[in-house]
């Protein structure tokens, strides 16, 4: 049966229809439920500065999803993409993006902790927040893999019955 982290998964469909869907999701779900003590922050601007973290997250997948992979063209080809390579590349986009929240919050000053504690706090906030997303987007990229490949699978099937049925 081979190692399941070895298996092909596809490549994402649609980078930009992901990178807005993921960052307005931030910016929407930090403005509205503002956890993490987000809600005592006081700005007159909170709004804006809390709907910031969705373009921090913007700004990181535009690098990791189009940036990275036209750089390094051969580690991101869709044929040889695998089940062990997409965990990788998500767990490495989140650990930027929780980067990118962390710098961002120290240079608003909205958290006063700065350092090497600071960051791996951030990392600890940002993975329940991604997890959501990830997941949805494992998901679906998943059954869009499948539906492809059956209704491929179908096609094939009809034009060797049609090839039978003229015989």
């Amino acid at each position: 049966m081979g190692n399941p982290l070895n298996k092909p998964y596809p490549m994402l469909l649609n980078r930009w229809r992901l990178t807005l869907i993921v960052s307005l999701f931030i910016a929407f779900f930090l403005t509205v439920f503002q956890p993490f003590g987000l809600n005592l922050l006081s700005s007159d601007n909170k709004t804006l500065i809390l709907s910031g973290y969705g373009l921090v997250t913007f700004l990181l997948l535009l690098l990791n999803l189009f940036l990275i992979p036209t750089i390094f063209k051969q580690s991101f080809k869709a044929e040889n993409w695998k089940v062990w390579k997409q965990i990788l590349c998500l767990m490495y986009i989140v650990l930027s993006i929780s980067a990118g929240n962390y710098l961002y919050s120290v240079l608003l000053s909205i958290v006063s902790w700065a350092g090497f504690k600071g960051l791996l706090l951030f990392v600890l906030l940002t993975f329940p927040i991604a997890l959501i997303p990830i997941v949805a987007i494992t998901f679906i990229s998943q059954n869009v893999y499948l539906k492809k490949h059956l209704k491929l699978s179908g096609e094939i099937n009809d034009q060797i019955s049609n090839r039978y049925e003229a015989e």
